[in-house]
């Protein structure tokens, strides 16, 4: 009888290429906790944000302006999701669901690739990691593009529907803050 072999517990590496095959996590597709919003008042956390607060948006043409938020999600997304932490050349940065929508394209943060150009700076980095937090947020403002700067990113709405970006249904339950 041989000695018993010690296994060590390696966690998972999770690359876009799976994600792409469909390991998705809980299905949340917002913002991280902590994610700063452009409103009237500053750049505020996307959980300290109540509805009908003004936040800076874009119309279709990219002229901004201010527009009260309609609506705000907070979704639990339990503790095995994902976020794509995404790292621009002008040192912006964010953590977002990988299926977070881009603004006036049909494409998500997972699809922005290292030297990409997004929001006129490079792509530098896009790394999948785990998520810490068991809630995502999203909030749409009113107006005709549904976009918001997060952490000076400009960004689609999750919760916003247009016949070019339609809302898909996440599997997670939702928790709307009225």
């Amino acid at each position: 009888m041989g000695k018993p072999v010690k296994k060590r517990y390696q966690k998972p590496k999770i690359t876009v290429q799976k994600l792409r095959s469909g390991i998705w996590g809980a299905g949340g597709r917002c913002l991280a906790l902590g994610t700063k919003i452009s409103s009237l008042k500053g750049r505020i956390a996307v959980e300290r944000l109540k509805k009908n607060d003004l936040v800076w948006t874009v119309d279709a043409r990219g002229n901004k302006m201010l527009q009260p938020i309609i609506r705000i999600k907070k979704t639990y997304v339990g503790n095995s999701h994902i976020i794509c932490s995404l790292f621009l050349s002008d040192k912006r940065q964010i953590s977002v669901s990988p299926l977070h929508p881009l603004f006036s394209e049909q494409s998500a943060v997972k699809d922005l690739k290292k030297g990409d150009i997004y929001n006129d700076a490079m792509v530098i980095k896009n790394e999948i990691q785990f998520y810490r937090s068991f809630y995502t947020f999203d909030i749409l403002p009113a107006g005709e593009s549904g976009a918001y700067f997060a952490n000076g990113i400009l960004l689609g709405s999750t919760l916003f529907r247009s016949r070019h970006q339609p809302c898909e249904k996440s599997s997670a339950p939702d928790y709307f803050v009225q």
